[in-house]
């Protein structure tokens, strides 16, 4: 059985965290992780925690992925011993398990349920309804057992027993110890069913301890000491050890201390103190060093003489087995918890009896041989405790754990519910869906109906029920038990998308496209962008462009847009399996997690053959609904044409609906002409409700087709069954869920050869006629009834509103229902209420976002290499964003944090401005912030909203183009070596990079070497190449002059290292020689070059051979790329050489300077020259030239060219896989990378 388990970490996040609690959490769940592969695992963080949240990101994001770990908010300052704040601790415990059920899983396992008392950390069971069980760890019960000692505050005692009346809701308890699960009998008498012993093990940090090593670590500067591992809770008997030490000989109190090992507050060290001085101790013999994280732990144990567990009562008892695993030898109560795990030492003692505990430690300090004993025994002892075995008991138990619904409130009135639809008289489908439903419905709830239709008060509906307009639903909202929404691409349902943002309710989704309607009202009603903005909300700029760029019809047919109604509904009901499904392809598998199917509503009709109209004469086939070219119309007509029918008097193919009225619609006309069937097939148009009738009375075959299917579900097909019609249908969509025995199915893909003979075999067979309408007539009584649907209907209803799937927080009536109080009881909470219930809902409606920082091409609009490439992969980002993520263009200033690009989007794809405003993100744990282009300055203005992101679970990565300011600051201003060098700070604060190449990435990798980065082990170094087609460039330029002389290109901004003035030096030495080809240089000016600009600029006048281009956008590039002779590479720097691969894709000849990167990119396919003296550089390109002039071909065939599509997939498999081949490979115990790279996937 595979499971979703859900895990509420705040045992790992609270007080608790710096105790054994924290420690258990961290251990089991990462167990778990390590075993339940086949599993989910979602792990749940308060995120008012923020320190521990953080640890547990850090801990197991790189394990289960930043997107399992998701973060809920409640209130603030909602800490137990404040009596006053019981009602905001009480809506936080309501978000908090509306948020957990919302995430739909097999089982809930909390880490810990007593917390609170002294932090925001929120638990509770059962508050609200749900049908996800229950698993809580079980500790101990201790106060419960002791509640003289432990229960004697008021206020804590209040706090408690409501934790443990919460405690005993628990569908499953995980019990620690033999002894916890004797306490949670004792106490709260379960059955024994619910009870499971999981017992603990040591942490990874014991695991193949290195004794040696360990005694080189942080306690062997601590001298000699013994060591106690616990509280001060007066269970914990430290004072008794301190007493007990007191009364050892003086030349063990002078050669020993005692260290505490914990976290301590301030006032209790002033508290341990004065035990010493009450003991005549010198306070100098007690050492305290606080918390200690589970790696350092090892040490402190094995430097330790002896370890003492003096508790009066424990769970479990831990430390025992830490301290057993570093043989170290350890002592202990003679107590519930710890005897169970010492039951074979030497080494118990009375806890109560201060002799008794001060005999054994002397004991066990000189005595050899006892000690001998003691470490025997624990040997003995761990072979029973693991993490392993803990993980696999759990699993085990949670995989048997019972799934009852709870319902926290039970009544025994009859619901109220809203429920919003049209009715008729209006002319759709959906009114007389609900005028059949809801007399059956009302069985089960008082129903109001709510209309924005002025004739609706006079519908004649079963009972009499009352009709109301949505202005006196929106009045008293509030005051209804359940909410229905009937959803349809029609302006029928305006109305609707308002109500349903201010009144959640459950959604009947009778279509999932509904781009139709929102093009109509943005054109008609006033929904200014509506279809815009629409789109973008619930796809991203895929379909944006899609419309801005080709049509609304490629935008209407593809994308549903209608992620708002999802997400905002507590629960989705459709009438087919393939609605859902295509839900979860296009919106991901949690959008399907809160829907469930309920069958088509359909009242049997009396229209059986046997009662057909005595008028009919002719042997009828019909097809019923608007024709259109989805409906497979041509190819019914084609196989009509087949069928020896066609050529009958007494037989006819009916068409029951309007045609087409455009071109499709006149081909069909045309197709039934050419066939010459005029006589045989009719279309009757629009008919009514009575002709309808009439048409199923005299139809002999129904058949009923589809070529796409966008999750309807076809009220026609059910309209033919419930008459006894035979039907025939072909395999898709909802048509594929029917049962095989009451329609006869034809494969997905219709050809008119297999129809035609189907229907024939039909026409044939009356026999088989008459079955097929007499199963399908029982079919429909049976399972769609009203009756029936409606049972299913409240099932469905019932369930989304007991918790299953709702995703918002707190309603006002949700305040006084849990809380007993009214929202005017603690205004100032709402605001509050409201700001965490948003984030709750984002965290759970979010879907995986890739934001790209574009910072540098908002700002500017250079056409550099740099600019170049990084428009193009963004504009593959957009068109092919990757699956399941969506893609933001993103950009932010030195003074404005990030935000999304929208208004740069807008005007690069001709997006009408201002229908996507630009708004502040807000991105989740799981998104990545991809930082495409090169803007050091902003970045070093944003590291401290990164750091924040990071630890959010935000994974960061740079696009690195080359490290050519720091390997060569001669080509480069001050400042530009100064930015590169406080830019590297960004990248090492990332979790990786990727380069432009391999030669980028080596030089990244030598560069991060250095110590003073602290890169992290899991920092990330890889590559991938670039793309060379040129987007949007497909027009010819025409060059300003007429002179068609052959010429080669150097294409790049002019800067002291492209090698310009080598290039120019060779050439007007060739020139000088008679040589007449010419060069075309396409470049802006760079930095450092005035002299080579004055140069540029005073042969572009006076010599007809040389041209230079500033500025050339893609067309012109082309159309250069196009007309040249070949390109001349001779830069002594790149991180890439783009031109050589778009030079390449047309198939130029290229000469370059052999340098590592340009040998990378091109192989053996480009002629290369080392020495750039004007003589030899001049005898080179002489050679090449004469090479180009006597036709040979062109050398770049070897070279490996990839579209910019192609390297927007690598960089994208790179961002979702670690172990992408083409991230360099890092040494596992120095996390270094390893110098060998491995070949590229292109």
């Amino acid at each position: 059985m595979i499971m979703r388990i859900v895990i509420d970490m705040q045992g790992a996040q609270s007080a608790s965290r710096l105790r054994g609690i924290g420690n258990y959490t961290r251990s089991l769940v990462a167990s778990l992780a390590n075993q339940a592969k086949q599993h989910e695992l979602i792990l749940c963080v308060n995120g008012m925690l923020a320190e521990g949240a953080d640890d547990i990101r850090k801990q197991f994001g790189p394990i289960l992925g930043n997107d399992h770990i998701l973060e809920w908010r409640g209130l603030p300052e909602v800490v137990g011993w404040s009596p006053e704040r019981s009602i905001r601790r009480r809506a936080s415990e309501i978000m908090r398990e509306r948020f957990l059920q919302s995430l739909s899983g097999d089982c809930l396992l909390v880490s810990s349920h007593f917390e609170g008392f002294v932090d925001d950390a929120v638990t509770s069971i059962g508050h609200t309804s749900s049908s996800q069980p229950c698993s809580v760890i079980a500790y101990d019960l201790i106060p419960a057992l002791n509640r003289a000692v432990y229960l004697r505050d008021p206020v804590y005692r209040a706090f408690y027993e409501d934790k443990l009346e919460q405690f005993s809701r628990a569908d499953q308890f995980l019990c620690i110890s033999e002894s916890t699960r004797e306490e949670v009998i004792s106490v709260i008498k379960p059955p024994e069913s619910k009870l499971n012993v999981i017992h603990a093990g040591v942490g990874a940090a014991f695991e193949n301890v290195r004794r040696q090593d360990a005694l080189q670590g942080a306690g062997r500067r601590l001298g000699k000491y013994i060591l106690y591992p616990g509280g001060l809770d007066e269970r914990k008997n430290l004072r008794r050890l301190i007493e007990a030490f007191s009364f050892l000989p003086h030349s063990v109190q002078r050669e020993y201390k005692i260290l505490i090992l914990g976290h301590i507050e301030p006032a209790d060290k002033e508290k341990i103190f004065r035990w010493a001085s009450d003991s005549n101790l010198s306070i100098d013999r007690i050492v305290t060093v606080g918390f200690v994280p589970e790696a350092a732990l090892v040490s402190f144990y094995t430097c330790a003489k002896l370890v003492v567990f003096p508790s009066l009562h424990e769970g479990f008892g831990l430390p025992l087995l830490e301290a057993m695993k570093c043989e170290t030898p350890v002592i202990g109560a003679d107590a519930p918890g710890i005897r169970e795990i010492a039951a074979v030492s030497p080494g118990l003692f009375d806890p109560h009896d201060t002799a008794a505990l001060a005999s054994m430690m002397k004991k066990a300090l000189l005595d050899e041989g006892f000690r001998a004993e003691l470490n025997a025994a624990g040997k003995q002892t761990l072979e029973k405790y693991s993490w392993s075995n803990s993980a696999q008991r759990t699993l085990e138990a949670l995989t048997c754990l019972d799934r009852p619904l709870r319902v926290a409130q039970i009544t025994t009135k009859r619901p109220s519910l809203a429920y919003i639809s049209p009715l008729p008289p209006e002319r759709t489908g959906i009114a007389d869906y609900s005028a059949e439903l809801i007399p059956a419905l009302s069985q089960h709830y008082d129903i109001v109906c709510v209309v924005e239709q002025p004739d609706a008060a006079s519908t004649d509906l079963a009972g009499g029920l009352r009709v109301i307009s949505t202005k006196d639903f929106s009045a008293n909202a509030q005051s209804y038990d359940r909410i229905l929404y009937h959803f349809g691409n029609s302006p029928f349902h305006t109305h609707m998308f308002d109500l349903l943002r201010r009144y959640p309710g459950v959604v009947v989704l009778h279509d999932q496209f509904f781009g139709s309607f929102l093009r109509h009202a943005e054109n008609h009603l006033g929904w200014s962008y509506g279809f815009w903005r629409a789109l973008y909300s619930s796809h991203g700029w895929t379909p944006v462009i899609s419309r801005a760029q080709i049509s609304d019809d490629a935008a209407i047919n593809s994308w549903p847009a209608s992620r708002e109604i999802i997400s905002r509904a507590l629960g989705i009901i459709t009438h087919s399996q393939t609605a859902r499904h295509i839900a979860e392809e296009i919106y991901g598998e949690a959008y399907g997690s809160r829907w469930r199917k309920v069958n088509f509503p359909k009242a049997a009709l009396s229209c059986e053959a046997s009662v057909r109209s005595s008028k009919q004469r002719k042997f009828r086939i019909s097809t019923f609904g608007f024709i259109d070219d989805v409906k497979c119309p041509i190819e019914l007509v084609e196989s009509w044409a087949l069928s020896p029918m066609s050529k009958r008097n007494d037989c006819e193919l009916i068409f029951i609906g309007e045609n087409e009225g455009g071109e499709f619609g006149r081909r069909l006309n045309g197709r039934i002409a050419d066939l010459g069937l005029e006589q045989s097939v009719r279309i009757t148009g629009f008919v009514d409700a009575t002709s309808y009738r009439e048409a199923l009375r005299n139809t002999d075959v129904a058949i009923q087709l589809r070529k796409v299917t966008r999750g309807e579900t076809s009220a026609a097909v059910f309209d033919c069954l419930a008459a006894g019609i035979p039907l025939v249908v072909n395999k898709l969509g909802a048509m594929n869920e029917l049962p095989e025995d009451i329609v006869l199915q034809t494969p997905e893909v219709v050809t008119p050869e297999h129809l035609s003979e189907v229907l024939t075999q039909l026409w044939q067979s009356p026999d088989q006629r008459k079955e097929l309408g007499k199963k399908a007539a029982e079919y429909i009584e049976k399972c769609h009834s009203p009756a029936f649907v409606a049972d299913e209907m409240k099932s469905a209803l019932e369930s989304f509103y007991a918790g299953n799937g709702r995703m918002y927080g707190l309603t006002l009536k949700d305040l006084q229902k849990y809380t007993g109080s009214l929202a005017s009881d603690f205004p100032d909470a709402l605001r509050e209420i409201a700001f965490s219930s948003a984030i709750n809902h984002r965290m759970l409606s979010h879907q995986k976002t890739l934001y790209v920082d574009i910072s540098a091409i908002v700002a500017t609009k250079k056409l550099t290499g740099v600019e170049r490439t990084s428009r193009s992969i963004l504009d593959q980002l957009l068109r092919s964003p990757p699956p399941g993520f969506r893609v933001e263009p993103v950009f932010a200033t030195t003074h404005q944090t990030y935000r999304t690009a929208s208004v740069y989007v807008c005007a690069e794809y001709g997006i009408p401005g201002g229908c996507i405003t630009e708004s502040e993100i807000h991105p989740n744990p799981g998104d990545v912030l991809f930082i495409l282009d090169w803007q050091p300055e902003i970045s070093k203005a944003h590291r401290a909203e990164r750091a924040r992101l990071k630890s959010k679970g935000v994974r960061i990565i740079f696009f690195v183009y080359d490290l050519l300011p720091i390997v060569s600051p001669q080509w480069f201003p001050d400042f530009v070596h100064t930015a590169q060098s406080e830019w590297m700070y960004c990248i090492a604060e990332s979790d990786g990079a990727i380069c432009i190449s391999r030669a980028v990435a080596h030089d990244l990798q030598r560069e991060l070497a250095d110590t003073k980065y602290g890169i992290s082990q899991e920092f990330s170094i890889g590559w991938s190449h670039l793309g060379s087609d040129i987007p949007h460039a497909v027009e010819n330029w025409e060059h300003s002059d007429s002179n068609e002389q052959p010429f080669v290109l150097m294409v790049g901004t002019v800067e002291p290292r492209k090698g310009h003035q080598k290039v120019l030096d060779a050439l007007q030495h060739a020139w000088a020689k008679g040589e007449t080809m010419r060069l075309v240089v396409v470049g802006g000016a760079g930095w450092m070059v005035d002299g080579l600009i004055a140069r540029l600029t005073h042969l572009a006048k006076t010599e007809s051979r040389f041209t230079w281009l500033q500025h050339a956008d893609d067309k012109q590039l082309v159309s250069l790329y196009q007309a040249c002779q070949g390109l001349i590479m001779a830069s002594e720097g790149e991180g890439f050489g783009l031109p050589i691969i778009e030079a390449a894709r047309y198939n130029k000849p290229l000469l370059v300077r052999d340098i590592p990167v340009f040998r990378e990119i091109c192989g053996d396919y480009a002629t290369y020259f080392v020495d750039d003296a004007p003589l030899p550089l001049a005898n080179a390109m002489e050679g090449w030239f004469a090479n180009i002039s006597k036709g040979r071909p062109g050398q770049r065939e070897g070279i490996p060219i990839i579209s910019w599509l192609e390297c927007s997939r690598t960089i994208l498999s790179m961002i979702e896989d670690d172990r992408h081949p083409n991230w360099l490979e890092r040494n596992p115990h120095s996390g270094e990378f390893s110098a060998h790279t491995v070949k590229a996937e292109l």
